[in-house]
């Protein structure tokens, strides 16, 4: 289910506490509780632009969907056309296309392995 701020799967995640929970599972990438201010990300990913076929499982998608350039949502890549997000709009944890939201990916996030 979606829960603001949440980061416990149990009880509810919003879209940071999704990645979060993800990339601590599946390659032991521990982001802190709260989301970074944008100038700490680069300690925990590579930051850049890439073409979508060039992603990869576990890359981190920074979305613009209320201003232009600024980054107000992200989700985590599965596959080479997937990505999970978390939303109340979407009542919780969806995986969906990429490229329904390729328009407004302004960054993406490579984790850096520990």
């Amino acid at each position: 289910p979606y829960k603001e701020c949440g980061v416990d799967p149990r009880e509810g995640l919003d879209c940071f506490g999704l990645v979060r929970y993800v990339l601590a599972q599946e390659i032991s990438l521990n982001l802190p509780e709260k989301p970074p201010s944008p100038a700490a990300w680069p300690r925990y990913v590579k930051i850049f632009r890439i073409p979508p076929w060039d992603l990869r499982p576990y890359d981190v998608l920074m979305f613009a969907d209320i201003i232009p350039g600024l980054a107000n949502h992200i989700g985590v890549v599965i596959s080479a056309t997937d990505f999970l997000h978390a939303g109340s709009q979407f009542g919780g944890v969806v995986c969906e296309p990429i490229r329904r939201y390729e328009h407004k990916i302004i960054a993406v996030g490579r984790p850096i392995k520990p």
